[in-house]
């Protein structure tokens, strides 16, 4: 395991961290049994604060499986997120976070499918007293489904409509604690 960490500055700072050892392919290719893998992880973050109220947070994870003997890689799973935090005032708060991640796989040593999804999710924050917050968000995600799991007869989507919509949603939460 390394790791490497830099807080010297107010308006940046980055963690990094990498491990490798010995995992278990859980999600065999069909007619193969589980098997051990070597696994690498590396994950990188940084944080920006250009300003009194702007965080600005960036992550990107990977996690590789190989197979143990012949090198032969498993799947590698990228994740790439980015979340932005501004504080208007005290009361008043508002969060975004961006997600990209990609799950790219061997057919012939897993059966994990192949995909590619990106989401975006926003978040406004008041609160009106100690003990009552109001929040109003959306959430979006978007895949690349793997051609082979879509339903039989079911063609792929065109190159340049990859992207499916697959979930969304709006949201108003009314938070409040009663003290008795």
């Amino acid at each position: 395991m390394l790791e490497a960490a830099s807080f010297a500055f107010a308006k940046i700072s980055f963690r990094a961290h990498m491990e490798t050892g010995t995992d278990v392919n859980f999600s065999p290719a069909t007619n193969l049994p589980p098997f051990l893998g070597r696994i690498t992880t590396f994950r990188f973050t940084n944080t920006l604060r250009p300003t009194n109220g702007l965080r600005i947070d960036n992550t990107y994870i990977f996690d590789r499986l190989n197979q143990r003997g012949t090198g032969a890689s498993v799947f590698n799973n990228h994740i790439a997120r980015t979340k932005f935090n501004y504080q208007f005032t005290p009361r008043l708060s508002l969060r975004s976070i961006l997600q990209y991640q990609a799950t790219l796989v061997n057919p012939s040593l897993t059966s994990l499918p192949t995909t590619r999804r990106f989401t975006g999710d926003i978040l406004l924050t008041y609160l009106v007293h100690p003990g009552a917050v109001l929040y109003v968000g959306y959430s979006d995600i978007v895949d690349n489904p793997d051609p082979r799991l879509l339903l039989s007869g079911t063609p792929p989507p065109p190159p340049h409509t990859r992207f499916l919509e697959t979930g969304r949603q709006f949201f108003v939460k009314f938070s409040y604690l009663f003290r008795s």
